[in-house]
């Protein structure tokens, strides 16, 4: 009797112990003896075979369990180089109302204390058959979405061996009965191609980044365009395993792009040839306007001057006519000046001290001019340009930004000179700035017509920023 208690609180941890190692389990988990009784299984274990665990234990599992083929169950069980959790065996386990289940049965023999034991996990196989269901028609899924995208997808390894290709990339492929595990290199006929793909699929296996380009290739004897991407596939154990490939062929939009940009640069050269005509015809019309009718109404007053001399008479009614002469003579400097003012042909530096002046003789903000002590040494052309960017900037200044200040720095570098205009004004969005606004576009394309950079930046209560770089000529 003693014998029989102490054996009884010795197998209470043991108990304790398998329900805390196995209640955890999804699966169905026993402990057998070497006469295929269970002593022990989890909660799992009952909800499967539909009976209670004291029900369970004691009963030798060969009469729940039957093998779906010939071969004995029982000796499959014991198999000595069975591994832990090996290979499955198919079974069909009976229930009590005596419909049959399907299941997976993975045994495990081991000892304790000099006995033969076995941990059988049992699974329910329509869980699994459920599982891989799910997973097929998921992977069914998307291999039809993969077959309706207009791009070419395929998989290779790191051998170049393709491993899938989906339905828009057999189309662009020979037609051969099976595409996988033959080499990329010789399903593409275009050698040129072939040698740029070959080169991106080497460079992702050996770095491990991703890479995208534009490849030209021959197609029926015309050049085509294809845009590739490479995206390296990893394995659990982060070794590169294979590449994944995206083309499309963007011939038509490629050949298009290019032919807008040299529409574009063809325009834009077109502007620059008119803005430097028009350049050129303010700078001869304001000559003719200071030398030709500015000489002829200053002879006109001379004369006046002199006749009024002569004949003490008409004194008063000449110095009327004076008075419209010398009116005259201003209005034609101004005209002059606001064509092509004279001081530009003197350089940039007195160009710019001039606009400063004028702008704060007749703005109501002042203009600060920051300048280097240096000489800045510009080509015309560019002492133009220079100067109608920041006089377009100080008119938006005075027409929109309500400043108080503005200021007109300029920075003279080794390489580059440094233009910055800015105020304290209200600010805008630049994102809210229509195509149309003509100003900004114009000093825009002033700037890219001559190679420069131009940035504007503005945010509203915190005034407006205009920038641009002149790269200055070298030796």
């Amino acid at each position: 009797m003693a014998d029989k208690t102490a054996m009884s609180v010795a197998q209470q941890p043991s108990k304790a112990l398998f329900a805390a190692a196995f209640e955890q389990f999804d699966e169905g988990v026993f402990i057998l003896n070497a006469r295929n009784e269970i002593v022990h299984c989890n909660d799992k274990a009952s909800q499967i075979t539909h009976y209670q665990a004291e029900a369970l234990c004691g009963k030798s599992i060969l009469t729940l369990v039957d093998a779906q083929d010939d071969n004995p169950l029982e000796q499959r069980l014991w198999l000595p180089k069975m591994p832990h959790y090996g290979d499955k065996i198919f079974a069909q386990l009976r229930l009590p109302d005596n419909e049959v289940l399907p299941v997976e049965l993975f045994p495990g023999p081991f000892h304790y204390q000099g006995q033969a034991y076995l941990t059988l996990v049992m699974s329910d196989a329509r869980k699994r058959r459920d599982i891989h269901s799910f997973y097929h028609n998921r992977e069914s899924d998307l291999r039809d979405m993969l077959d309706n995208v207009p791009d070419s997808i395929l998989r290779v390894d790191s051998e170049l061996r393709v491993l899938y290709v989906n339905a828009t990339g057999q189309k662009c492929l020979p037609a051969t009965q099976a595409l996988q595990g033959v080499l990329l290199t010789e399903l593409i006929a275009d050698t040129s191609l072939i040698e740029q793909i070959s080169w991106s699929l080497q460079s992702v296996l050996h770095t491990g980044s991703q890479l995208e380009g534009l490849f030209r290739g021959k197609s029926q004897g015309r050049d085509s365009i294809y845009q590739i991407r490479f995206i390296p596939e990893f394995g659990l154990n982060h070794s590169l395993k294979s590449v994944l490939i995206i083309a499309r062929e963007i011939t038509r939009q490629f050949f298009a792009d290019q032919q807008l940009k040299e529409t574009h640069e063809q325009l834009r050269m077109m502007t620059q040839q008119l803005q430097r005509r028009e350049e050129d015809e303010r700078k001869h019309i304001a000559r003719e306007i200071h030398d030709e009718l500015g000489q002829h109404l200053t002879s006109l007053r001379v004369g006046l001057s002199l006749t009024a001399e002569q004949h003490p008479a008409l004194a008063s009614q000449l110095e009327k006519l004076t008075a419209i002469v010398d009116g005259t003579i201003k209005v034609v400097r101004n005209l002059s000046t606001q064509l092509r003012p004279a001081v530009l042909n003197m350089g940039l530096k007195p160009a710019l001290t001039w606009l400063r002046d004028e702008f704060n003789k007749y703005q109501g903000c002042h203009c600060l001019l920051e300048m280097p002590m240096q000489e800045i040494d510009l080509p015309d052309d560019q002492v133009t340009t220079a100067f109608r960017v920041v006089q377009e900037s100080l008119t938006n200044v005075h027409r929109h930004a309500n400043a108080q200040r503005a200021k007109v720095s300029v920075q003279q570098h080794d390489r580059e000179l440094v233009i910055k205009i800015h105020d304290d004004g209200v600010g805008f969005h630049v994102e809210h700035v229509p195509s149309f606004s003509f100003g900004l576009l114009g000093m825009r394309e002033r700037c890219i017509m001559q190679g420069w950079s131009f940035s504007l930046g503005s945010e509203l209560g915190k005034g407006t920023r205009v920038m641009l770089k002149i790269p200055l000529r070298t030796g």
